[in-house]
């Protein structure tokens, strides 16, 4: 083959390579393509918006809410009788134990501090073995929680 057989052959090739374009270029401008197009386009927004709406957690509001926690709370009255107080030593005491969703204290959590703290020790955990709580609540579910009491005894000065 000569170069004129080359030129044939290059120009045919030249010749479909169009023809196959311009199908494929119409194929994609189809009217009714554009249709999809569009169909498309407005699945993908409102996915979009369904999406974002699911986002945001149902019922609640967009500004911050406070978790309401209310502490535990002793059962009817008294408090440990504690021992060791005079009218120059009174025994100020800070109690601190964790009381759980039955409304028992938990023992182990148990901290004592302040003066007359160590003589008190047996008299606050007997009181605590007998008391029974309220349970701490976090936003109205029933949760362990800490209970923190104060508790201060003194006697009377004598009369002369």
């Amino acid at each position: 083959m000569g170069p004129l057989h080359a030129g044939v052959a290059r120009n045919d090739v030249a010749m479909q390579i169009p023809s196959v374009s311009r199908f494929r270029i119409s194929m994609f401008r189809n009217p009714g393509s554009r249709m999809n197009n569009r169909s498309a386009r407005a699945c993908f927004a409102l996915l979009f918006l369904v999406l974002s709406a699911c986002a945001v957690r149902p019922g609640i509001s967009p500004r911050m809410e406070q978790d309401a926690l209310t502490p535990p709370r002793p059962i009817g009255g008294g408090g440990p009788a504690l021992v060791g107080a005079t009218a120059q030593a009174p025994v100020a005491l800070d109690i601190l134990v964790q009381v759980d969703t039955l409304g028992r204290a938990d023992l182990s959590t148990l901290q004592i501090s302040g003066q007359g703290a160590e003589a008190n020790r047996q008299v606050v955990v007997d009181w605590l073995q007998t008391a029974r709580f309220e349970p701490a609540r976090l936003n109205g579910y029933v949760v362990r929680g800490w209970f923190r009491v104060s508790a201060d005894a003194k006697t009377a000065r004598e009369r002369e």
